[in-house]
């Protein structure tokens, strides 16, 4: 009897014990995460001001689904602050997948400056200028806790077309 009981108790911690690294295994999952711009566009020059729209590819490695928002991010143009994007909505990711998040930038040339003639003449003439997001993001690691994820991303026009 006390043999059988023996082998419940190793059976149980190995099962408990497989659990336990499971768990840890997926919670590294989750704080890992990956994204990249997809997309960078002009949708609108005026005037007063110019108009891109951002696509933002965030995946999800782990196999649950989470959630992600609260993004505050500045844009950067070949050294121009041009913009900060700041957006309090959440998107769902589900597990082992992607979602891409689309943004809309409208940058006011009034609030460039000095810098709203440079960055004219750099969307005019160089069709493969550098793009910079710094900032961060949320991700809801658990239920009702969130963890701030650093964005320090950097690319150029070119690597957006090419793919």
């Amino acid at each position: 009897m006390v043999k059988a009981n023996f082998f419940k108790a190793i059976a149980a911690g190995v099962i408990l014990y497989r659990v336990v690294k499971y768990i840890g295994q997926q919670k590294r999952s989750i704080e890992s995460w990956n994204y990249s711009i997809k997309g960078f566009n002009l949708v609108r020059i005026d005037l007063h001001s110019i108009e891109f729209e951002i696509l933002l590819d965030v995946m999800n490695k782990s196999g649950a689904a989470i959630r992600t928002g609260m993004f505050d991010l500045d844009v950067i143009l070949e050294g121009i602050k041009v913009g900060r994007i700041n957006s309090n909505d959440f998107y769902e990711i589900k597990p082992h997948g992607n979602t891409e998040i689309p943004f809309r930038l409208k940058v006011y040339l009034k609030d460039l400056g000095t810098n709203r003639s440079r960055l004219i003449k750099l969307l005019q003439s160089n069709p493969n200028f550098k793009i910079e997001l710094n900032g961060n993001f949320q991700v809801e690691t658990l239920p009702g806790l969130y963890k701030a994820v650093p964005v320090d991303y950097e690319t150029r026009i070119a690597n957006l077309i090419t793919g």
